[in-house]
This record gives C-alpha cells, structure tokens and sequence, in this order.
C-alpha cells in the first residue's frame, strides 16, 4: 500500500503558516497506519472486528483493566462513582500508538454496575488545555439521563446490558454508542 501524499498545505494562505506542522502530523497518521495495517491487516480489523477484546472496561482477576484509542490526547484516565470522578487517580499510560492502558484493582471500588467514563486532557487549536470527560468507545452499556441529553457508560453485572429503567440518575438504558460524547458531570 502506498504512503498517502496528503494535501501541499503550503497552497492554502490560512493553512501555509502551519505546513511543517501539519506535515509532520501526516507522516505520523500515516506511519501509524502502516503499523496498523501491518499488524492488523486492515484499519476495520483494528478497530471493529477486535476492539470488543482489545478496548474497553475488561474485569480480571486483580480488577479491571481498561484501553482506549486517543491518539489526540495528551493524557487519558477513568473517572466515576470509585474514585470521586477524580481524572488524577486512575491515569492511564500512552503507547507509541496513541493507546491508553490503565488498571483499577478491585480495592479501589468499581464494582459491576458504576457509572465511569473516560477523562481526557486535550489541547485545543488555540493550546489550551483542559480535561473533557466522553463515553469510552467500547463501552458496552450507556445509560442517557431522563431530564437532559447527558450519557453515562455503566460497569456490567452481567454480559448483557440490562433492560428497563436504568438505576442511576432516573435514566434509560441505551444500547449503542454512537455518540460517544457526553456532558461534564
């Protein structure tokens, strides 16, 4: 498979000052794809066909593990109910791919059926940064509020999300995740 060229930003008068960057953004898109499809055979074989046993919220017998693709991130932790929704308790660390590992021992509250989503801290184009709080891709079971348009992902008691009105905060249980963010809590 070839390398793709991408755009020659340097043409666009808005886009020119930032060329090298954007550049160097590319080759590093582009690098990781490569990885990707080296290792994997295809971008869907990476992201969907494994993503259920590669990502998410995984229990173990030391507690759960979890992994989440935030290539744009420059950190990533699991926040909820356990650890007061505290982004500095549960940090995750990065690998080269933009992949985020963490581990929460059993010790430290998560129990089947929490609430916890995903803290990321982002910069934005301006280079602020702040932490954004979004349902985890893999998530297995949402659960959206009655009284807003807010999400939450909840831990399973069992392999199937449960039916009927959710537990926590009056809401419903929701059984997809295509809108992955969610309001700040």
């Amino acid at each position: 498979m070839s390398q793709p060229c991408g755009p020659d930003w340097a043409d666009d008068a808005l886009l020119a000052v930032a060329a090298d960057t954007l550049r160097m953004h590319n080759k590093r898109f582009s690098a990781t794809l490569q990885h990707i499809i080296s290792t994997e055979g295809s971008l869907h074989a990476f992201c969907f066909a494994n993503g259920l046993h590669r990502f998410g919220l995984h229990r173990s017998d030391a507690g759960w593990h979890f992994r989440e693709w935030a290539p744009a991130a420059l950190a990533c932790s699991l926040v909820g109910d356990f650890n007061e929704w505290d982004p500095t308790r549960h940090v995750a660390r990065a690998d080269c791919e933009g992949v985020f590992h963490g581990f929460i021992p059993y010790t430290d509250g998560l129990h089947p059926g929490d609430r916890y989503k995903l803290a990321l801290t982002m910069r934005s184009r301006v280079g602020t940064v702040r932490i954004v709080h979004i349902l985890p891709a893999w998530a297995r079971c949402t659960q959206q509020v009655r009284a807003s348009s807010c999400a939450r992902s909840t831990t399973l008691t069992t392999t199937a999300c449960p039916r009927g009105p959710a537990a926590h905060s009056g809401g419903i249980t929701v059984h997809s995740t295509k809108h992955r963010y969610a309001c700040d809590d």
